[in-house]
């Protein structure tokens, strides 16, 4: 049989017709620490002609606990817009690795001159400490040994630092009930919630959610409206607002369980400059109906005497609901632009009015809005850090969307793998405090004027590089599937929680020394490794200094 194997770092990408000649062998011996993660792959590709596939299985044998899962090809139709850099692997439509597949039988299928990868997620737990032997064995359907190979793990005996993170993936309700079809706020709707919620924190290793106490205004087209997810019940009779926040509390609740340790209110004013209000449903004298919207201007005088009853009462709810003002981030406009300062101003005011120890955040590009004072707490993109000094960027927020495409790090399926992972090091290095992204299952095309199947396109129905809307699939049992981008980012966050534990022996000026002698400069959001040895030698220098040291 003309299959070939080879063990190969996580950062490679497999592709479906170039084979493995290209791609860097792991090295056998690796090191982990103790509640850490290691990632590897094994790529196959089958040779020559043949009649039919050839079934395979796997066999894993190792005291650690081991996750396969099997790297399936997406089509990139866009797989960037407008001018790139020369990193990218293809500025044309392709076939990608990404899609994520539980193999849980051990059996996977190999295919004449196709070649695919099956990903390992290794994980030692507290008590994990020494020397352990990983052994592959690949068989025919008929018992004959295909490959075989031993992957040698030393986890020394020290913890991961936590992740001192905050971490947010926008969560799209309506994506769930359009793709799944079942009424908002249903049984069904709430146990997917809790599924969702659930693999978010532990999968993908969120821990701030977006939480739809009304619809968010979020890539909605002018005039239009996203499908009505509001967990408030909001009513006005005879000029006084009063307010029921009982599937909010059941909301929280889930969030607790999931492990999700802080709320996001959706943004208070409209996209791109916060020149209308968002949707919001409310009961007015018995009538249901949008008492708000595109229509009212953001500064209408009844909006902002809503606001000033809602707002207390929504702060005092979660309060009593396990979330308090330090767990709470409120938002006025996403990504407002240089020229809408003024607007974004009038509203950011009103708004610290009434969040009283609440935290207000906002993704932006301008440094202006930083220097008048405007934002205190920016989400900056990540291709304006350069505008910002390092100790500005101390304690911030940074995030990347379809728009942060030269040089910088980011997610699309175009990128290699190393782009995206190398958030955890930059982030470090900068001192960001927090991570946003605005697309963990977005669904639609651009505006949310339609539903998308997105395993046909992954690009919002050609509007967004591919790989832009959605971190995660909806996979069967009402439950998501990972990608391939979602695995190297949670093994980027690991990067980051290696030298958080390397600062906490050594301090923070000793860390950053090590990046700067492992990169052999120092780092910037357009400037950093792209090699996968980068990441091998830092989880080695890290886990091999602090050992020495126990």
């Amino acid at each position: 049989m003309n299959l070939e194997f080879k063990v190969v770092d996580s950062l490679e990408k497999v592709f479906w017709n170039t084979g493995m000649s290209a791609l860097e062998e792991l090295p056998s011996t690796v090191k982990m620490l103790r509640n850490d993660r290691f990632t590897f792959q094994l790529a196959w590709s089958f040779h020559g002609p043949a009649a039919e596939s050839a079934l395979c299985a796997l066999e894993v044998d190792c005291p650690l606990e081991v996750r396969t899962e099997t790297v399936l090809p997406v089509a990139a139709m866009l797989p960037c817009r407008g001018e790139v850099d020369d990193g990218y692997i293809s500025r044309t439509p392709f076939l990608a690795p990404d899609l994520m597949q539980p193999l849980d039988d051990g059996l996977f299928k190999a295919a004449p001159d196709i070649s695919g990868s099956i990903f390992f997620t290794v994980s030692s737990h507290d008590s994990c400490c020494g020397a352990y032997d990983l052994d592959l064995t690949v068989r025919s359907q008929d018992g004959e040994i295909l490959f075989s190979s031993c992957l040698k793990i030393h986890v020394a005996d020290c913890r991961l630092g936590e992740l001192g993170l905050y971490h947010t993936q926008w969560f799209h309700q309506d994506s769930l009930i359009s793709y799944y079809g079942f009424d908002c706020w249903s049984e069904a709707h709430w146990q997917t919630v809790a599924r969702w919620l659930a693999y978010a924190h532990d999968r993908c290793a969120v821990n701030t959610v977006l939480t739809p106490v009304f619809t968010p205004p979020l890539d909605t087209a002018v005039g239009g409206e996203r499908m009505t997810v509001q967990l408030a019940d909001i009513y006005l009779y005879e000029g006084r607002y009063t307010f029921n926040f009982s599937r909010l509390e059941r909301w929280c609740a889930l969030c607790h369980r999931a492990g999700i340790e802080n709320i996001e209110v959706p943004h208070l004013f409209t996209q791109w400059g916060a020149r209308c209000c968002p949707k919001i449903i409310v009961n007015e004298n018995g009538h249901v109906h949008n008492r708000f919207g595109w229509n009212v201007e953001a500064l209408d005088e009844e909006y902002i005497r809503f606001l000033k009853a809602f707002i207390p009462a929504l702060i005092s709810a979660l309060d009593s609901y396990g979330y308090d003002e330090s767990h709470v981030f409120f938002h006025v406009s996403d990504e407002p632009r240089g020229a809408q300062i003024e607007q974004y101003a009038k509203c950011k005011r009103i708004v610290d009015s009434l969040v009283g120890g609440c935290r207000v955040i906002d993704a932006l590009s301008s440094h202006e809005f930083y220097t008048r004072g405007i934002a205190q707490l920016p989400v900056i993109s990540d291709d304006h850090v350069c505008d910002f000094t390092l100790e500005e960027c101390r304690g911030k927020w940074v995030y990347y969307c379809v728009s942060q495409k030269k040089l910088v790090p980011n997610r699309f399926m175009a990128l290699p793998s190393a782009r995206c992972r190398i958030m955890g090091a930059l982030m470090y290095l900068y001192g960001f405090s927090g991570f946003l992204h605005w697309g963990f299952n977005f669904y639609f095309t651009q505006l949310s004027t339609h539903a998308v199947n997105p395993y046909v396109s992954t690009d919002a129905g050609l509007s967004f590089a591919s790989g832009d809307p959605f971190l995660v699939y909806p996979g069967p049992s009402f439950s998501p599937l990972s990608s391939l981008r979602n695995e190297v980012q949670m093994d980027g966050l690991c990067d980051y929680r290696l030298l958080v534990s390397y600062e906490e022996r050594h301090g923070r000026q000793a860390a950053v020394e090590l990046l700067d002698r492992l990169a052999g400069y120092r780092m910037t959001f357009e400037h950093y490794p792209t090699c996968n040895s980068f990441f091998r030698q830092l989880r080695c220098a890290v886990a091999g200094c602090l050992e020495e040291e126990t």
